[in-house]
């Protein structure tokens, strides 16, 4: 993504520049389809943190937003499409896409900033009913149990279970610890 955005921002013929950002993306699409996230008919569920703990808009290289983007991006490009979910989340949810061009969706997805509210991420999944085997979290791991914040008594915990009991009890979990700030 780094290339892409150097030679995006250069000062040369622009015919010449998108014939190498074109040869850019496509080594980028290439490499993600070659990286062995997992078995093609496992079901993901892709959940990126976009709280203003993140930071950063556009493409800023050392932001755990552009990190995580870059991230979701190339897991989005690289599993099978049909057995992935993207979703974004800080004060609400919101599911994604990376249909058109991957470098495009990192050039053009922003954090909206705001709380870290992952709860509303995976409730997300059961209002839809999506049942999936893999939930990748993208986040700086500061996040916070709604219960402190007025909304009622809601955890990560809590809607995990809920998301076990109703769609599918064998759920895994990875969390990518983007940044560390909190524990989580």
């Amino acid at each position: 993504a780094q290339a892409y955005f150097m030679v995006d921002s250069m000062n040369m013929d622009r015919i010449n520049a998108k014939k190498l950002l074109s040869a850019i993306e496509d080594g980028f699409v290439i490499s993600a389809r070659n990286v062995p996230f997992g078995d093609e008919n496992t079901r993901y569920a892709l959940l990126l943190d976009e709280s203003g703990s993140m930071g950063g808009s556009g493409f800023q290289e050392k932001s755990p937003f552009s990190i995580g983007k870059t991230m979701f991006a190339s897991m989005m490009t690289g599993l099978n499409k049909d057995n992935v979910t993207g979703w974004l989340w800080s004060d609400s949810a919101r599911e994604v896409d990376v249909n058109m061009s991957p470098m495009t969706f990192i050039k053009q997805t922003n954090t909206t900033g705001g709380g870290t509210d992952v709860y509303g991420a995976v409730e997300g999944l059961l209002r839809t009913k999506t049942n999936v085997d893999v939930m990748v979290i993208f986040t700086d791991m500061q996040m916070y149990d709604l219960d402190r914040w007025s909304r009622g008594t809601r955890t990560f915990g809590d809607i995990l279970k809920r998301y076990k009991k109703e769609l599918n009890s064998n759920v895994q979990v990875v969390f990518w610890n983007l940044a560390g700030y909190g524990g989580g």
